[in-house]
């Protein structure tokens, strides 16, 4: 049985015998020596005119093409790959005679008159033709770039000598579809070199069962798999979890998956993105992959041309967009695709996923630390096998027989590092706990409801099923409320500390933009990084941002109102922990009021309260006196726990400065200047208590 090799290299003697009989029967006197000597040894050219030889051809590539030979196959595939005419086949096979020989490329140097060997378009053509000018006519009109052969660059023209050529570029045939062919001997199933900086195969086995979707979810994949209902818009958080769904729906339809950058595709210049799109998907038909487009962060503006170039390249591909957000321009490139969200798996599967993910440990977690981890992070499946992984790594460093709850938690929080550092400021952790936060009976009462409400929140959801009662709502938001210096801040970090979150404090300067729907943009990302992190959000000064809504007097108040409206709905449908804290209450739109879970007031403190902050507020590392009268600093100074603050920490560094203890010298010098420096009127003469409790002081220093 003849190779294809073979088979093609007769058809490249042939062609070129049979024009060179044509040539002679026009009186081309000479030309036939010249060229028999470059095809030395070949067959002599079928009996007939220019018209059997056409008829021959023809016949011949119907049978190949209708009745392929296992030689033959790839021809075959490949014509019906690319929907390509037999006349397209008969000029691909004459494009391949230089490739196959040497004698071949000189004939043809000859015949065209071109210094290099490379094939002209007109000469290709007339190679078919034989002097048929409708047929060279058709020939020639196969080589326009919206026909299959030049659109998918299975055939490659110099466009750059047209002009020199009368429009008929000299031509070669693409590389990747000689190995296709078998005319190149090569068995690598990677990418060609020019593709493999934006795009590689993957071949990893993946079932639906792997990424654990919900059954709406699947079953709609697979029916897109058995329509071919694509191109298709995947969703979601987590670019690995769409490539992993992405590479089910490659395994259901029988393929591979070919990823490619999109973002750095769409950072190239229009003929080098214009390139890049046709081999892609010239790549995709001939290695039988689904093109997956991971568009991670797609630019939020991109130029006409090139989103007709992307729509054009598209049109009728096996290719899966994926995005975790769609700009505005590809939503309108997405419209009429089929468009699924990839949801993160419920607390009930993702138990199911941790353990799985740590079957193979001795002594496993146990089901309940599973159960608290799952509710605790909101992980892809992909997630919980690297933080499985990355728990088992620290367990070893910590020379611990097994996982523990704590490298559970670590591992969780590298998954989830967020990006939330460019619009909100990280708060560290604090050493205080609940029994620090000095507040009235009744409000430190619902502060410690909050917290228990808090841990409790995930079994009442899910387990209890109040979640399907309140599709949203569901979230934790809470307002602290008082005159500044109070301990708002302070609750916020102690909160976060009791639940286990990362604190971050928006920056209302960097969030609020002075471009229309800029603030909104900023806004959504703020609350989807805290979504999928373990993030405690808190909004410090609240009333610059929640403001009331107003009448529309003018476009800055519609605007404006906008913004509020936005929040609201935002608000309502967040599910992590938000605490919003505020000096003047009244400014907060009535709206976010009714939809906050509890409002607790810190007000200015007492008498006694101050006395308690002066004393905690000195640490108990710190000389100091012992007989330091903090009821009088209490009685006498009407300060906020943030001035006392302030005040100990002076006063402290007064006696450092004079190498003593801390005294109620110190505290009293420290508390005017705090006065004095905030405005407050306050006499040098302190009142009688006060005073004896100084002159006592004095004295025991001077018999000291």
């Amino acid at each position: 049985m003849s190779s294809i090799y073979d088979l093609f290299y007769e058809f490249g003697q042939a062609a070129l015998r049979q024009y060179l009989a044509y040539r002679e029967g026009l009186g081309d006197v000479g030309l036939g020596a010249s060229w028999s000597s470059l095809l030395e040894g070949s067959r002599a050219p079928s009996s007939g005119g220019p018209s059997d030889a056409r008829v021959q051809r023809e016949e011949l590539i119907d049978e190949w093409l209708e009745r392929p030979s296992e030689a033959t196959l790839p021809l075959a595939e490949l014509a019906v790959l690319f929907g390509l005419s037999p006349l397209d086949v008969q000029l691909l096979l004459v494009a391949t005679a230089p490739v196959l020989d040497r004698r071949f490329r000189q004939a043809v140097g000859a015949l065209s008159g071109r210094k290099d060997d490379r094939l002209p378009v007109d000469l290709a053509a007339d190679l078919v033709a034989l002097g048929d000018r409708a047929m060279f006519r058709r020939a020639i009109s196969r080589f326009h770039h919206t026909q299959p052969l030049v659109r998918h660059r299975l055939i490659v023209l110099d466009e750059r000598e047209a002009p020199l050529n009368l429009s008929h570029p000299p031509m070669v045939v693409a590389d990747r579809v000689l190995v296709y062919l078998g005319l190149l001997d090569v068995k690598t199933r990677s990418v060609s070199q020019p593709l493999a900086t934006v795009c590689e195969r993957l071949e990893e086995a993946v079932t639906f069962e792997h990424v654990g979707l919900p059954e709406a979810t699947e079953r709609a994949l697979q029916e897109a798999a058995l329509h071919r209902r694509l191109p298709l818009l995947l969703e979601g958080p987590g670019e690995h979890s769409r490539l992993r769904v992405a590479q089910a729906l490659a395994g259901v339809m029988g393929r591979s998956l070919l990823r490619v950058d999109l973002v750095y595709l769409l950072d190239q210049p229009l003929e080098i993105l214009e390139m890049r799109l046709v081999e892609i998907f010239r790549e995709a038909r001939l290695g039988g992959d689904l093109v997956y487009l991971a568009g991670q962060s797609l630019p939020e503006h991109l130029g006409a041309p090139s989103q007709a170039l992307l729509a054009r390249a598209l049109v009728g591909e096996a290719a899966v967009l994926s995005v975790s957000e769609c700009p505005p321009w590809a939503s309108a490139l997405v419209s009429s695709w089929p468009q699924l969200t990839v949801p993160l798996p419920s607390p009930e599967r993702r138990v199911a996923l941790w353990e799985a993910a740590l079957c193979n440990e001795r002594h496993r977690p146990t089901l309940e630390t599973l159960t608290v981890i799952a509710r605790r992070f909101r992980l892809t499946a992909a997630q919980i096998d690297e933080a499985a992984m990355e728990a088992r790594r620290r367990a070893r460093v910590m020379a611990r027989g097994h996982v523990t709850a704590l490298e559970l938690d670590a591992a969780c929080r590298m998954q989830l590092s967020h990006q939330l550092s460019d619009l909100a400021q990280p708060i560290p952790p604090t050493p205080f706990s609940p029994a620090d936060l000095i507040l009235p009976e009744g409000e430190t009462a619902r502060f410690l409801e909050l917290l228990d409400f808090a841990h409790s929140q995930g079994e009442l959801m899910e387990g209890w099923g109040f979640g399907k009662r309140m599709p949203y709502g569901r979230g934790l938001s809470v307002l602290f409320h008082g005159p500044p210096g109070t301990g708002k801040t302070m609750a916020a970090t102690i909160m976060a500390q009791q639940l286990g979150l990362d604190l971050f404090r928006v920056e209302l300067s960097r969030l609020v933009s002075r471009y229309v729907g800029e603030t909104e943009k900023n806004l959504a990302r703020i609350f989807d990084e805290a979504e999928r992190g373990r993030v405690l959000l808190l909004f410090d000064e609240a009333d610059s941002l929640f403001t009331k809504r107003t009448d529309v007097k003018s476009s800055n108040d519609r605007y404006a109102n906008l913004e509020v409206a936005y929040l609201l709905q935002r608000m309502e449908s967040f599910e992590g922990v938000s605490v919003l804290t505020t000096n003047v209450e009244q400014h907060i739109d009535e709206a976010f009021k009714r939809r906050l879970r509890t409002k607790i007031h810190f007000p200015m403190p007492n008498a006694g309260t101050r006395t308690e902050l002066w004393r905690r507020q000195v640490p108990p590392e710190a000389p100091q006196r012992p007989d330091i009268a903090f009821e009088h600093l209490g009685e006498h100074y009407e300060l906020s726990g943030g001035v006392i603050k302030s005040a100990v920490l002076r006063a402290a560094f007064y006696a450092h400065r004079e190498g003593v203890p801390i005294g109620l010298a110190h505290l009293v010098q420290a508390a005017v200047a705090e006065c004095r420096e905030g405005g407050v009127l306050v006499s040098d003469r302190h009142p009688r208590a006060l005073e004896l409790a100084l002159a006592h002081e004095r004295q025991s220093l001077v018999r000291a």
